[in-house]
């Protein structure tokens, strides 16, 4: 399958996403030096809404993290 990861300014924000992504059913894992990454590993037979759900998830609690703590 894919591998991708975002890396985050810091371990705190890269847990802080994986916990509330993982919380709303999307399976990400912290992983990078120091824990710095959102680490995605989607299989290759994802669906379509399957991909916009997840990237949904991921980008509105980025875009929480970006809101709060900015």
């Amino acid at each position: 399958g894919m591998m991708i990861g975002i890396e985050c300014k810091n371990p705190e924000l890269a847990q802080r996403v994986t916990r509330r992504v993982l919380e709303r059913g999307v399976i990400v894992l912290p992983s990078g030096p120091k824990g710095r990454v959102v680490s995605l590993t989607p299989p290759l037979c994802i669906g379509a809404q399957q991909i916009e759900f997840g990237a949904t998830a991921l980008i509105e609690e980025l875009a929480h993290e970006e809101a709060t703590f900015s």
